[in-house]
């Protein structure tokens, strides 16, 4: 199960890595399926995954990217193999 904290340090850390190449606007954790406990879950076929969504923006460049910001959103899912 992801703690409060633990969404903390994941937001803190990629706002970190990416922060001085572009504009972070949200980063947010999410597990599914949502644990009910911290108790490993019961199927071994069902194995929970967290997906860290960012969204934000790419400052304009020396007008590579046209004449204002470009604004992303991106998306990763990992196994969370840790229980």
């Amino acid at each position: 199960m992801i703690t409060p904290a633990g969404k903390s340090q994941v937001q803190g850390r990629v706002t970190s890595q990416i922060g001085g190449a572009v504009n972070v606007t949200n980063v947010e954790v999410t597990q599914t399926p949502i644990p009910a406990s911290t108790t490993p879950c019961p199927f071994l076929t069902e194995i929970p995954t967290v997906t860290v969504t960012v969204t934000g923006s790419i400052p304009y460049l020396f007008g590579l990217l046209g004449s204002g910001d470009l604004s992303f959103t991106r998306a990763q899912t990992f196994r969370d193999e840790g229980r």
